[in-house]
């Protein structure tokens, strides 16, 4: 069955600006929507760097604040920056070892966040401005308080959006406490 192209919103992190000047156009090029901040975006792209720590935790604060998926991209050798990466709620990858195989890497890569995207659904967040008791959530414990209201088990929910069960628990927790709700 074709699939048929949907456009994402994409952030690009941890990545100097060298390198931003050949990555945005490629993914623009690819039909997608290249934004500044990883707030509202569909996926983070995060450049593995010369500091693998700063780019773990780059990783899991665009998960735990915005629940955004994330796509590594590697240049090198990664000294099991992938595996750890994996841990912290990485949905993929791309090694950037030339132009031809990025950018079809690439495509491949977005085309799978759109896929699950659309097989997630997209689920219409809590508008703040109708419920004003909820203008304390961030953008990912927003796209989790639909769930939360289905009782569903946190590991399902975690596969679900293809987070760590820690962080959606983490979440959760902080849901409510801001609503005021006991967890149990």
């Amino acid at each position: 069955m074709p699939f048929s192209a949907q456009q994402l919103r994409v952030s690009i992190a941890n990545e100097p600006e060298e390198r931003l000047a050949v990555i945005a156009p490629i993914v623009a090029g690819l039909g997608h929507e290249v934004v500044d901040d990883a707030a509202g975006c569909d996926v983070a792209l995060v450049g593995c760097g010369e500091d693998a720590g700063q780019a773990l935790e780059l990783i899991d604060r665009i998960v735990e604040e915005t629940a955004s998926l994330v796509i590594a991209l590697v240049g090198g050798p990664t000294d099991g920056f992938l595996a750890e990466a994996a841990k912290h709620g990485v949905f993929g990858f791309v090694v950037d070892d030339d132009p031809e195989t990025f950018r079809n890497t690439m495509q491949i890569a977005l085309q799978r966040v759109a896929e699950h995207r659309s097989l997630r659904g997209s689920r219409q967040l809590p508008r703040v401005d109708e419920h004003p008791h909820l203008a304390g959530l961030t953008g990912a414990e927003l796209r989790l308080l639909p769930l939360l209201a289905q009782h569903r088990p946190f590991r399902e929910i975690a596969g679900e959006l293809s987070l760590p069960h820690s962080t959606i628990k983490t979440q959760a927790v902080s849901v409510y406490r801001k609503l005021g709700l006991s967890s149990a």
